[in-house]
């Protein structure tokens, strides 16, 4: 073939090309994140928007190199958890090492929540090292010190002493392939010096989905409704939750007459 003809041969086949190259890296990414270990609780197919928040905190906490901790703060019910739960799951093939979760409400130390990760990194504590948390987390930190990129999700801090420089000091750094990330409802002031995000509400859009991927939503009427109903409820996604489930609970109910018996009260 000559001529146009030929120019659209070799085109076809770079779109090929390229179609291949991207089925492989997916593969590729979907093979490594099943192999990353994990105590996250599961993905939640109802998790709703938040896509630029989930990009931002992968370059906040991997790619501008701000150091191994980032935070996401905000008010209660926002959200920060299940943001953070996703972009343990979103992220997975970046994290070989694994994903874990340390609860941390109420923690006094945050080298204690850290050290119950132990078992998870194949580090072996004895009794005796626990009587001494120095020596302890000293133990720790050698034992991670060659560990593949990880994950470590410290969930629900919310003793504002705890995320002074002074006192990250203390833990920081774990290892040099441990990535730290913080969800907290200590206000932006009390960590200033810590690459932090803010969480907000979510936009109409993505309130609305968050919805339907509850019960859906049919007719312009019903979307309209909805509508209503995430600017009324200003995005926040917990009360949205608790929303959509009693939706969910009661199908003969429409969007409507939930609408007009919310702007009843």
């Amino acid at each position: 073939p000559q001529g146009r003809e030929a120019l659209e041969q070799v085109e076809v086949r770079r779109r090929l090309q390229e179609l291949e190259q991207q089925i492989h890296e997916r593969l590729e990414r979907t093979r490594r994140a099943g192999q990353s270990p994990t105590t996250i609780p599961a993905h939640n197919p109802r998790f709703a928007g938040r896509l630029d928040e989930l990009r931002d905190l992968h370059r906040m906490l991997t790619l501008e190199n701000l150091g191994a901790i980032t935070a996401v703060h905000g008010i209660p019910g926002i959200g920060k958890s299940a943001l953070a739960f996703e972009y343990g799951h979103a992220f997975a093939d970046q994290y070989p090492g694994g994903r874990f979760l340390a609860a941390c409400a109420q923690a006094t130390d945050l080298r204690v929540p850290i050290l119950n990760l132990a078992p998870q990194f194949g580090v072996n504590l004895t009794d005796e090292d626990r009587k001494d948390i120095d020596l302890a987390y000293g133990k720790l930190r050698a034992g991670v010190a060659d560990r593949e990129a990880t994950l470590i999700l410290l969930d629900n801090v919310d003793n504002p002493a705890l995320l002074t420089g002074a006192e990250r000091a203390r833990w920081l750094p774990i290892g040099p392939n441990i990535f730290v990330l913080i969800t907290t409802r200590v206000v932006a002031e009390g960590i200033s010096d810590l690459p932090a995000m803010n969480l907000d509400r979510l936009p109409t859009a993505d309130a609305r989905d968050l919805l339907a991927k509850y019960r859906p939503i049919p007719s312009d009427a019903d979307f309209h409704a909805a509508t209503a109903i995430c600017e009324r409820l200003g995005g926040h996604p917990l009360a949205l939750e608790v929303v959509a489930v009693y939706l969910w609970r009661n199908p003969d109910e429409s969007y409507g007459e939930f609408l007009a018996g919310l702007e009843r009260r």
